[in-house]
């Protein structure tokens, strides 16, 4: 781990020192939060969501929310955002964010001519493998926990008369984005970074994530239409499964990685 941080340190000075990287890191993750108080704020404070739908349609809204049949249609509205919407944008920020920062692991190495001292360097494959993805998860974790708790702060200030109580977030959100996109985020940057060492430059290695949003919009948009819906136990479940997947994945990327894969990529 020492010599993995090592590297991971190296790549945060020469990612921040670059303003426009930074810049598109910190507005991910506003806009993530900007997205999320604004719908809630509009559905809290705006016009009565009720008026504008069915009894059938509120009810078959309460039965992909089982946790808020006893929600007006306002409360029941906002519920939805912030269990539903909400956790879906973090999770596709921080892929987002995944983007940003870990296709310039090796990619950037390559495109700034500083490669080969880091390949010279007397550290281990793995080492160096590790070290890249860290120079990622530790600042998009330590983004996705600061923007949740500014986002948990500014939607119960906007509906403390809404609901009498402070209620966001609720427990599924508070697993799906402290547990779940964490987990989901790492599973990215283990992909971009194998692709960033293959790739010739950072934008070509920055499309490996994009395959994982392909589950994530299957999900949401099952929970949107009421095909799906999604239990505490489900996530729990799912949240095991990422967990697995990741330590799975780091052993078989740690095998597949090496530098003669970087050379030939030059």
């Amino acid at each position: 781990m020492n010599k993995a941080l090592l590297i991971a340190k190296k790549d945060w000075k020469d990612a921040f020192s670059s303003k426009a990287m930074l810049a598109s890191l910190v507005l991910s993750f506003a806009l993530t939060v900007a997205l999320s108080v604004l719908l809630t704020a509009v559905l809290a404070l705006g016009p009565d969501p009720g008026r504008f739908m069915t009894e059938e349609e509120l009810a078959e809204l309460r039965s992909v929310l089982p946790e808020a049949a006893g929600m007006n249609a306002r409360q029941l509205m906002a519920y939805m955002v912030g269990t539903i919407m909400s956790p879906f944008l973090f999770m596709t920020m921080s892929l987002a964010a995944t983007s940003i920062l870990t296709a310039d692991s090796f990619a950037g190495e390559r495109e700034r001519k500083t490669i080969e001292p880091l390949l010279a360097a007397p550290i281990s494959d793995s080492e160096l493998f590790l070290g890249k993805v860290l120079a990622s998860f530790l600042p998009t974790l330590a983004s996705i926990y600061a923007s949740f708790g500014l986002t948990c702060l500014l939607i119960n200030v906007l509906t403390a008369d809404l609901f009498g109580r402070l209620w966001f977030p609720p427990l599924k959100t508070v697993l799906v984005v402290c547990l779940l996109t964490p987990a989901y985020a790492f599973l990215g940057m283990c992909l971009v970074v194998l692709g960033s060492a293959r790739a010739s430059t950072v934008k070509d290695a920055s499309n490996y994530a994009a395959i994982l949003l392909i589950p994530l919009l299957a999900v949401f948009m099952g929970q949107v239409f009421g095909s799906l819906i999604v239990r505490t136990a489900h996530l729990l479940l799912a949240a095991a499964v990422l967990l697995a997947l990741d330590f799975v994945f780091v052993r078989l990327a740690r095998h597949a990685f090496n530098r003669e894969a970087l050379i030939v990529a030059r």
